[in-house]
């Protein structure tokens, strides 16, 4: 025989509870110290991240264009914790949800007022103005051949969704390097909130 209990807006206080089943409520509360023969699933976990590839073409477009800077193989992920999938023109989701979408980029040029800007692609298509990042300047004087970008997202994924980086000319023309060697590797990381 069971029993369901359903009560709205009021506090129990339980001495003592045995559940052959599962209990649920919107919150628990206490420290746990009495409970015994508890098994707790935590919520799966999924979470990305690539190092992205040297490219040198990250300047030679002035409306976004996706590059092929991911690893080619799922292998090549440096973390994978939930069947995230890869190629080339990025990291494949493998369920629902809503992520928290990240890109660290550095640049180098000899070229002077470079600029460039990056966003992120689903399924091949740039996202929207929010999701894009302001210019890296680089001046190139006095020794400033560098710049980096950092651009941080909330987006709603549906299982199978691409998600991959799009690059703009903001500035001068010209080679401008995508870095991506030793600690100033350049890479996106991916993370299911909900």
């Amino acid at each position: 025989m069971s029993t369901d209990v359903n009560l709205s807006n009021e506090n129990i206080i339980v001495n003592s509870i045995t559940s052959t089943g599962t209990v649920t409520a919107s919150t628990f509360s206490g420290d746990g110290s009495q409970l015994t023969n508890v098994s707790v699933n935590p919520p799966s976990t999924f979470s990305a991240l690539a190092y992205l590839s040297v490219d040198s073409t990250v300047n030679d477009s002035i409306s976004f264009d996706q590059k092929n800077i991911f690893p080619s193989t799922t292998g090549g992920l440096e973390l994978n914790d939930g069947g995230f999938t890869c190629s080339t023109s990025g990291i494949v989701v493998p369920s629902d949800g809503v992520y928290i979408v990240g890109a660290n980029t550095r640049f180098n040029t000899a070229v002077q007022r470079a600029a460039v800007a990056i966003t992120f692609t689903v399924n091949g298509a740039s996202q929207a103005s929010e999701l894009q990042s302001v210019p890296s300047y680089i001046r190139n004087g006095s020794g400033h051949e560098d710049s980096s970008s950092v651009l941080t997202g909330v987006l709603n994924l549906v299982a199978g969704d691409e998600i991959g980086l799009a690059f703009a000319q903001y500035g001068n023309s010209g080679t401008v390097n995508l870095v991506a060697t030793g600690s100033d590797t350049s890479h996106l990381f991916i993370y299911r909130i909900s």
